[in-house]
């Protein structure tokens, strides 16, 4: 499914007045991906009638800059929503939790940002993905923090993330 999504062809008008959130439901549903989430941050109405034409994964991607929200897919499952929102599941990570040696500060790229961040390191957990709010206790780095991307390493028990301080 995930891989699919580059390579599918689409070519759809739709009539005037209707919403980017309602163009975004009727593409990803044709795509065999379940939709966790669409949370625009502009949901702009269409006062013409548009024709979208092109691989599903641009024209998706052309969307969500429109209404400044982005897109990804994790665990078969799509979400697109804002950038600064995240998904809160009180993730504690120290010394004493899980946290394995210290932040490093680092420029975390997000879509065509870069922003002042933090490389940490954890004991493998697959719970943590992107978007997920942990809440970091350590002398480098304090507070609440969203995953922007990671890895998961199973054979050396790791996961890795840059993570960009957030608020609620």
């Amino acid at each position: 499914g995930a891989a699919a999504w580059a390579e599918m062809e689409i070519n759809k008008t739709y009539a005037a007045g209707i919403t980017s959130q309602q163009i975004l439901q009727d593409l990803l549903k044709n795509y065999n991906l379940t939709v966790a989430d669409i949370t625009l941050k502009h949901n702009v109405k269409h006062r013409k009638a548009r024709t979208l034409s092109g691989k599903l994964k641009n024209i998706i991607q052309k969307i969500a800059k429109e209404t400044e929200t982005k897109i990804y897919i994790n665990q078969e499952r799509v979400f697109v929503r804002p950038t600064e929102k995240g998904d809160n599941k009180d993730f504690y990570l120290s010394g004493a939790t899980g946290l394995l040696g210290s932040p490093e500060r680092c420029e975390v790229s997000e879509g065509e940002t870069r922003k002042e961040g933090y490389k940490i390191q954890c004991l493998l957990n697959h719970q943590i993905t992107t978007d997920r709010i942990v809440v970091i206790q350590s002398q480098m780095a304090e507070g609440s923090f969203r995953v922007v991307k990671g890895s998961h390493n199973s054979r050396e028990y790791i996961t890795e993330m840059e993570v960009l301080p957030w608020q609620a």
